[in-house]
């Protein structure tokens, strides 16, 4: 759920392209946009798929976006708080053209080269850095940004608007860190790192593909270390979370609303596709890729260069270059691929003898 500037029934109407399925606009105003299930009394939430049908029923919205090819499955579940529900031909492309209106009003939705206005230091007259905290050659803090105690900023590092760095860090020297980003404290974030980019969201619209801005942030908890070049992006509706104690090597890719529990462990050119969770204390070996919205439970292990595209149930040890599963099960699989020119040899041989 994130926080949005004012909008009316009408606007959202508007923005979204759709039509009032029920309920009325007038007297309408929304101050956050969210997923279903996450929705306070002040949001507007979006049902662009079959997988959001189930949430519609303990949804707090004020307003509902839904898919019309869903709405006869909607409209009976929606609570009677919900005051307005608009139907569109296609609701995600509805939420991109909503989500570049509220960018367009929202200073930190995208990154205004103004808000970097920094004096000779580079350090911007509204930022708050701690005495005891070092700012490298270099080094840029923007506007209304934090920097706590002894943390250390190395040649280059790029601190953005409104981003909070806790106690006892280091970032080093080319990491970039988005608007709203949040920090804990003894995080070490290595070189090139890049925190709260542009989630990888877009709706097929008849222009083309349709920009989804991503209003969500990127929280970084205590004890974290991230290796050089990895790049997590922001949140659509929610921020992209990263508990206390977990450790992502280099060239690690993390995408939107993504939510690493802790004491995870990432290891290098791992990518995680969206709204992808990984449990407490999981371990995702070199080279994983995950596919959207999976869950990969507590203390489970992914093994190198897998591919998982279902969810990996807690405690599990799942491998497999073309598609992970159980590891006794892939070992099989392996044994038997071994042995193929074998059983080819005596097929033939036994249909030879039909013959």
């Amino acid at each position: 759920m994130v926080k949005i500037p004012a909008l009316t029934g009408a606007q959202i109407r508007e923005a979204v392209g759709g039509t009032a399925l029920r309920g009325d606009e007038a007297g309408v105003e929304v101050l956050e946009l969210a997923e279903p299930r996450d929705a306070s009394e002040n949001a507007v939430a979006f049902v662009i798929g079959e997988g959001f049908v189930g949430d519609v029923a303990g949804t707090r919205a004020r307003v509902v976006v839904v898919q019309k090819a869903l709405a006869e499955k909607v409209l009976p579940l929606l609570p009677g708080q919900v005051g307005l529900c608009l139907g569109c031909e296609d609701a995600y492309l509805g939420l991109a053209r909503l989500s570049e209106v509220i960018a367009r009003r929202d200073p930190l939705a995208d990154w205004r080269f103004s808000q970097a206005g920094a004096v000779a230091e580079n350090v911007h007259p509204t930022a708050k850095v701690d005495p005891t905290a070092k700012v490298g050659p270099g080094a840029v803090v923007c506007e209304g940004a934090a920097i706590g105690a002894r943390t250390t900023l190395l040649p280059n590092a790029v601190i953005g608007p409104h981003v909070a760095v806790g106690e006892d860090c280091v970032i080093f020297s080319g990491a970039v860190l988005y608007p709203r980003t949040r920090v804990g404290n003894r995080v070490r974030l290595h070189a090139n790192v890049v925190i709260g980019g542009d989630g990888f969201g877009y709706a097929r619209g008849p222009a083309g593909a349709a920009k989804i801005w991503h209003l969500g942030a990127v929280v970084i908890h205590d004890d974290v270390e991230i290796g050089p070049g990895t790049t997590v992006d922001r949140g659509t509706l929610k921020d992209t979370v990263i508990e206390r104690g977990v450790k992502i090597d280099n060239l690690v890719q993390i995408g939107h609303n993504g939510y690493i529990k802790s004491h995870a462990i990432l290891c290098a050119q791992t990518g995680l596709a969206g709204n992808v969770t990984v449990g407490r204390g999981a371990v995702l070996a070199g080279k994983v890729g995950v596919g959207d919205k999976i869950e990969i439970g507590d203390g489970a292990t992914v093994g190198a260069m897998s591919g998982v595209a279902k969810d990996v149930a807690p405690g599990d040890i799942v491998m497999g270059s073309l598609l992970a599963r159980p590891r006794r099960e892939w070992w099989r699989f392996l044994a038997t691929l071994e042995r193929v020119g074998d059983l080819l040899e005596r097929v033939k041989k036994l249909e030879g003898m039909r013959k």
